[in-house]
């Protein structure tokens, strides 16, 4: 009768003691986070951190609101391959609005709009057009009022994909 007692308890020790939370993912990355920070230093890099989001480019001689960052598409027309700068006209905190959103812009503009979740961000992009150049995307954003009739929801800006 122990042996049995014995074989269970150790059998439900083993089953519940080994669990997997977003606690302890979330735990086991900032203590990552902080190993790189003091491997490097925090003034390196919180300078790291700025050049990968920087606000501000000067492109063709103009002055756009250009983010480099890691990104994912979500949904896209199937027909199209996204390119390395979109043009990005909405943010949304729900996938499902941000789908709504570039679904509207494919069927009411015409538009080859997607969505894109970025690396380490709570939101969801919504890009109306994307090019293989820098300099196209700036001409495009620039004259986004005459492609776009849709009301935008935020400042169009261009997402640089690394």
């Amino acid at each position: 009768m122990n042996k049995k007692l014995l074989i269970a308890l150790a059998i439900t020790v083993t089953l519940t003691a080994c669990h997997t939370t977003e606690e302890n993912y979330r735990r086991a990355y900032e203590i990552a986070r902080e190993k790189k920070i003091e491997s490097i230093g925090a003034e390196e890099y919180a300078k790291i951190e700025a050049e990968k989001t920087s606000y501000n480019a000067v492109i063709a001689g103009d002055s756009v609101r250009l983010i480099r960052s890691h990104a994912n598409v979500v949904d896209m027309d199937k027909d199209f391959k996204p390119s390395r700068y979109g043009v990005v006209v909405a943010e949304f905190k729900q996938v499902f609005n941000a789908k709504s959103y570039a679904a509207r812009l494919r069927d009411e503009e015409r538009l080859p709009s997607f969505v894109l979740k970025v690396a380490g961000d709570k939101n969801y992009l919504v890009v109306v057009k994307s090019f293989d150049e820098k300099v196209a995307a700036v001409s495009y954003l620039k004259s986004i009022d005459k492609h776009v009739k849709m009301k935008l929801l935020s400042k169009p800006w261009i997402l640089e994909k690394l």
